[in-house]
């Protein structure tokens, strides 16, 4: 069991560089001059007892990852 956890946000989905689709939800955004491309994302980090049921379908519903 490791001690860290490492996080790496990309704007595409995995292989996205080897399908070969530029659409904006199975592929890689291509971005024209003056274009940009934003997003968020949140994390929570949780241990043992932490994580009852309530929380964790709480945490599911508003897209919070929760890592034990």
């Amino acid at each position: 069991m490791s001690n860290f956890v490492c996080f790496e946000p990309v704007s595409h989905v995995a292989d996205a560089h080897n399908r070969g689709s530029v659409d904006k939800w199975n592929g890689l955004p291509v971005l024209g001059p003056g274009e940009s491309l934003a997003a968020g994302c949140s994390f929570a980090v949780m241990w043992g007892d932490q994580l009852t049921s309530k929380s964790k379908s709480r945490r599911a519903s508003e897209g919070v990852a929760a890592i034990c």
